[in-house]
């Protein structure tokens, strides 16, 4: 269906045709539009240039005359502006510079918009351009272990360090404003020397890593993991509980925050359910190495131990020592292999 000039559809009357599909119309409020589609005026969709808001049930349109008058932070609204493109509700404002500006009625409503540019936040401190000019103005700043107490005349801060204690300490004016010191040095210097002092940290660390990744394991089994981190590390130092081999050696990647990362050892039993219906209680679980941990898996203690003394009996002399002696070698650390001999003399 062709549109001719001249109509009218609502409030709004054809007043010259843009192409094919879009057309400019006039709205009886005075406020000309123009990109209206022409199937949109067919099936009667838009009736209005906007200023009818939305039918009842939706969310209604702004109306600025509503306020005008009313003042927000820097600006007063002065009169009513045409919709932009989205058909969005804007209005005059004047600001407190005398200075008139077409800004959104929503985001003036919201507080997004305080003055049309003019007016700027206080500042707290001076701006980096003005610390790299004056130095001086740094003097009793506090960054991390570092006070400043005074500037060089080759533009290096005087601080004093809480860490070591140390006053006159001379650090880069750039390196400081850029936030990348927070001491004079010490702490990384004392763990260059003496860092065999944090190993007994790193490898605490590398235990509450491990009993981490242990809780979410259970966590995945839906197993009950009842085990705080204290008791879960008395019980895993242990030997094991049913033949007295030592923990097993872990090599665990700790890497902390920017720091390189790196590799500790540590000694470290599984952990068996006597009944493997419960789940990880301090009553329910014993240390156990890990190999017979596999082996038992959800067999009770009591059929298990049975079972070992039939495997024993069949196979008593069908091996050697040394055949023995090798294999626990490939499953188990030495220590391990030699404590095993000493438990059991008569069986080598």
């Amino acid at each position: 269906m062709a549109v001719q000039l001249g109509a009218v559809f609502g409030l709004l009357t054809v007043t010259s045709i843009d192409d094919v599909k879009h057309v400019t119309c006039l709205c009886k409020c005075g406020q000309t539009r123009s990109g209206i589609l022409i199937s949109h005026l067919e099936r009667g969709k838009l009736k209005s240039c906007g200023h009818l808001g939305r039918p009842k049930g939706g969310k209604k349109s702004l109306n600025v005359a509503d306020y005008v008058g009313n003042t927000y932070q820097q600006l007063t609204i002065v009169g009513v502006a045409p919709r932009n493109k989205k058909s969005q509700a804007r209005a005059l404002c004047r600001c407190v510079c005398g200075r008139e500006k077409i800004i959104s009625l929503s985001r003036l409503l919201a507080g997004k918009i305080m003055s049309c540019g003019c007016y700027r936040k206080p500042r707290t401190a001076p701006s980096k351009q003005l610390k790299k000019q004056n130095p001086a103005l740094l003097i009793g700043t506090v960054q991390g272990n570092l006070t400043v107490t005074g500037v060089t005349s080759n533009r290096e801060l005087l601080c004093s360090c809480a860490s070591c204690g140390r006053a006159d300490r001379k650090v880069g004016f750039r390196r400081f404003v850029k936030r990348n010191a927070e001491d004079c040095g010490c702490l990384v210097l004392r763990q260059k020397k003496i860092g065999r002092l944090s190993h007994s940290d790193d490898v605490m660390h590398a235990y509450k890593q491990v009993f981490k990744s242990f809780s979410k394991t259970a966590k995945k089994r839906k197993l009950d993991m009842a085990l705080t981190f204290e008791q879960w590390h008395s019980l895993v130092i242990q030997s094991c509980f049913y033949t007295d081999i030592p923990p097993r050696k872990i090599v665990v990647t700790l890497s902390r925050g920017n720091t390189m990362a790196r590799s500790v050892e540590i000694a470290a039993s599984s952990l068996d359910r006597i009944d493997s219906v419960l789940g990880y209680t301090l009553e329910n679980v014993v240390p156990c190495n890990l190999t017979l941990n596999v082996m038992k898996r959800d067999i009770p203690l009591e059929l298990f131990v049975k079972i070992c003394k039939m495997v024993a009996e069949k196979f008593e002399t069908t091996a050697s020592n040394a055949d023995v002696i090798a294999q626990l070698q490939n499953r188990l650390p030495n220590d391990s292999v030699s404590k095993v001999v000493e438990k059991f003399p008569e069986d080598f």
